[in-house]
């Protein structure tokens, strides 16, 4: 997936904060142990460790992808995969206290609630320098997560294997008809599946591994490419990257056809990949070049 050739140039993620808000993570996992810098819970019932399965997979995802990032695991879905809106404030808030750089959101709800809420939680988030990344949802045709649906998001979608637009992704008009989603990655399909971590404390599917398809594993794919960009970004210019920044890549991307979709409803290429293909060209230069060109 281009993933390998950041990596030679040290680009791993390193001194970069990522949040994952979703069911917890099963923090001795041979995939995570000693990677989450810290965990926390909702709930005064539960732990923060995860019984439902769903965060695990997803912080594997990214754990595999940006190896040195740190992981803050905010727990705001509970055994059953459930949460509600003070949930998410809280996970927010814990998000912008401990300084986290970029958060993975693959989460939604079909139904529009709450947003002028959500909509303010997300753009007082862009405001003190963090990232949400949302899966766009697993509703097919026409039905947009909620809060991927919010204009200035960055909501992805999963393609398939080979490359088709997988029929579960969500897809249509957001709010004040912004097409959604923004991007793709692979999140599996009717022909494929992401495999992941996954805890053995889980009540429906108890074990260690587990191969899952959805938006969900799409969206930590593109958080780990913007943990990569981030920590690049850094070391370039001293700084980090402001929202748009990444929003503006994604476009760029999109309008020179790397993000397209065709007509056959199918991706030309892998999105992830020529993501992080062009981070490496504009923050990195003719090292990662050299190396493409090998």
């Amino acid at each position: 997936m281009g993933f390998t050739r950041l990596y030679e140039v040290g680009i791993t993620g390193k001194g970069v904060k990522v949040g994952v808000m979703d069911s917890g993570v099963y923090t001795e996992h041979p995939w995570l142990k000693d990677r989450v810098a810290v965990a926390r819970s909702a709930f005064d019932y539960e732990d923060e460790q995860d019984y439902f399965g769903h965060g695990t997979h997803v912080s594997g995802i990214i754990a595999k992808l940006a190896p040195d990032v740190s992981l803050y695991s905010y727990k705001i879905l509970d055994s059953d995969g459930r949460g509600d809106l003070f949930t998410l404030i809280r996970g927010f808030d814990w998000a912008v206290n401990d300084g986290v750089d970029v958060i993975n959101l693959s989460l939604g709800s079909p139904v529009n609630c709450c947003f002028s809420t959500i909509r303010l939680i997300h753009e007082s988030a862009k405001d003190m320098g963090v990232f949400p990344i949302y899966a766009v949802g697993n509703f097919g045709e026409g039905k947009v997560a909620c809060p991927a649906m919010i204009e200035d998001t960055l909501a992805v979608g999963s393609v398939d294997v080979d490359g088709s637009v997988a029929d579960f992704t969500s897809r249509g008009p957001g709010c004040f008809f912004y097409r959604r989603p923004d991007t793709y990655a692979f999140g599996g399909g009717s022909k494929s599946c992401v495999i992941s971590a996954w805890t053995p404390l889980s009540r429906r599917r108890p074990g260690m591994y587990a191969c899952v398809r959805g938006t969900s594993q799409a969206a930590p794919q593109v958080t780990a490419a913007t943990a990569l960009f981030i920590q690049a970004y850094r070391e370039k210019y001293g700084v980090g990257p402001r929202y748009e920044d990444v929003k503006r890549v994604v476009e760029l991307a999109t309008e020179n056809n790397i993000l397209r979709v065709d007509e056959m409803n199918r991706a030309v290429v892998n999105p992830v990949a020529q993501l992080l293909l062009s981070l490496a060209l504009l923050l990195v230069g003719e090292a990662v070049w050299r190396l493409r060109t090998r």
